[in-house]
């Protein structure tokens, strides 16, 4: 809410569209009422997927004179608003996939294709339609939700979509959470990509450099005390597992007759 006040308020006083300062300003606000939020995982994530949205689209090439007062077609302006979709829905979600298998242990690589039919049907059909009946309901509050059976049958078409990425086999992969350090490391290099004129020479290398170092800069289950509750029939067991490799299972049940197992 604090990003779209400050962008909203910039454009009203004619400061014109600058994203990465509005972002930079509602991070500062943020941090004035509430310092912890750095550490917040919902701070990071969408602080981080609205600053990738924004590099994403940032157009960096030199134009010269005749590019500027060349008149742009239908054609090319649909084929430039599709590739800037491609590349916000592409940078939104590869670019958080760190931070969240860092918190979630997982990899939702589904999530790149899910977003791009997802995101704009709740943006373009299920809010909008929302926010519609809403206004509707204020102006006649004596009657029922307005345009409730659209409503219904909108979101069931949103809830087959999840589900139908969701079912997809291997649609979130596990796996262990990465040092934070890994996780700096990784942004620290893409920013450097980023801002590097021949990124095509730097990709292949950096991604098999991360790929061949990601297990040694992830912390090992042997380092860790981990628990696991296991369903056994009438109740639920804890199994520890402690470093060095020593397990301890903790009240398994108990056996037929009420004897002790």
């Amino acid at each position: 809410a604090i990003m779209v006040i400050v962008y909203l308020t910039a454009i009203l006083i004619g400061r014109g569209s600058r994203p990465l300062n509005s972002l930079a300003l509602a991070a500062l606000l943020t941090f004035a009422v509430d310092p912890q939020a750095l550490f917040s995982i919902s701070f990071q994530l969408s602080f981080l997927t609205v600053l990738l949205i924004c590099l994403a689209v940032e157009d960096k090439r030199e134009r010269s004179l005749a590019d500027l007062l060349e008149t742009e077609t239908w054609k090319s302006r649909v084929r430039k608003r599709f590739f800037s979709w491609l590349k916000m829905t592409a940078a939104a979600s590869l670019g958080t996939l760190p931070l969240v298998a860092c918190y979630f242990n997982s990899l939702p690589w589904v999530g790149i294709a899910a977003n791009s039919v997802i995101v704009p049907l709740a943006g373009f059909v299920v809010v909008p339609l929302g926010l519609i009946s809403a206004v509707i309901g204020m102006a006649r509050p004596e009657s029922a939700l307005p345009l409730a059976g659209l409503n219904q049958q909108v979101l069931n078409l949103f809830y087959r979509a999840v589900e139908l990425f969701a079912s997809i086999p291997g649609a979130e992969m596990h796996c262990p959470s990465p040092s934070p350090v890994f996780v700096l490391a990784l942004f620290g290099v893409l920013a450097a990509w980023y801002f590097t004129r021949k990124r095509w020479l730097l990709s292949g290398p950096l991604l098999a450099c991360f790929v061949f170092l990601f297990p040694f800069f992830t912390p090992s289950d042997r380092d860790r005390t981990l628990v696991d509750f296991i369903d056994v029939g009438q109740g639920d067991c804890a199994l520890l597992r402690l470093p060095g490799g020593k397990t301890v299972m903790i009240d398994t049940g108990g056996a037929s007759r009420d004897r002790f197992d």
